[in-house]
């Protein structure tokens, strides 16, 4: 609901862009400015308002475009002068990841505030609408896409083939596997049910139940991409209903893309 929203405000977001083409860099300074106020507001003063009269856009505003108008200026900034991020990122990734790693275990420390401090309920102590997450937020992604950087770079420089088909592979059904890690997700919660152990055991068991979860999650997500008529379930159906969206010309049967050189003006 989100993503529909955007698709509907992306032609302002481009036309605000436009007008002010030679101060972008205060765009994104008021974009984030708003974000912080509005993070304040959905934590410590809507708790306190009686919203019961509201309209469910504004009520629900977990699924409100507005909510998270920064991420999305913030990436129409990056598209725009992706050099001057990409050589600033570079320059300073160092503080940047040390920065990350530092706000990562804040997290721990901030939850405990939320929840015997703050006496907030757990759903609010987790909540990404909050001040501290939208800094926390915005450095992970910033290194993600750094991370993102170095893997296309160790792609062109001898990458083993059978991760690089595994990451392919992976890309493929990406959609697939955000829709059906609920069952990944259920199996975890059930297993763990079954067990008692110290909270450090489970703590230590993190990463095993991430690489539990997204195992099952890849291994149905391309059980459905490969075996008929499955595929509709992860938004890839081998069948289509309309005939003329049968063939595409240009697609292979392996789901590659015919390559054709293009020169600079036809790009």
């Amino acid at each position: 609901l989100v993503t529909l929203q955007l698709y509907i405000l992306f032609p302002v977001i481009v036309k605000i862009f436009k007008k002010f083409s030679g101060h972008h860099w205060r765009i994104l300074v008021v974009s984030f400015v708003l974000q912080l106020t509005l993070m304040f507001t959905i934590k410590y003063g809507l708790p306190h308002v009686d919203r019961s009269d509201w309209i469910w856009w504004f009520k629900a505003y977990g699924v409100n475009v507005l909510t998270y108008q920064f991420y999305f200026i913030f990436g129409a900034y990056t598209s725009l002068h992706y050099h001057e991020v990409q050589n600033f990122i570079s320059k300073y990734i160092k503080w940047i990841v040390s920065v990350t790693g530092i706000l990562a275990l804040g997290t721990i420390i901030y939850y405990f505030w939320n929840s015997k401090v703050l006496n907030l309920s757990y759903t609010a102590a987790v909540s990404p609408h909050q001040p501290f997450m939208l800094i926390y937020d915005t450095m992970v992604i910033v290194t993600v896409f750094y991370i993102g950087k170095m893997y296309a770079h160790w792609r062109q420089n001898g990458i083993p083939h059978w991760f690089d088909l595994f990451v392919k592979n992976g890309a493929k059904i990406s959609f697939g596997i955000y829709l059906d890690q609920t069952i990944g997700l259920t199996i975890l919660s059930i297993f763990l049910g079954k067990l008692t152990l110290p909270d450090w055991a489970y703590f230590g068991l993190i990463p095993v139940g991430y690489l539990f979860v997204m195992s099952i999650s890849y291994g149905v997500a391309w059980f459905c991409y490969r075996v008929p008529p499955f595929g509709i379930f992860i938004g890839r159906p081998q069948w289509h209903i309309l005939p003329k969206n049968r063939k595409i010309k240009g697609v292979v049967k392996d789901d590659s893309i015919n390559k054709v050189t293009f020169s600079t003006t036809e790009r």
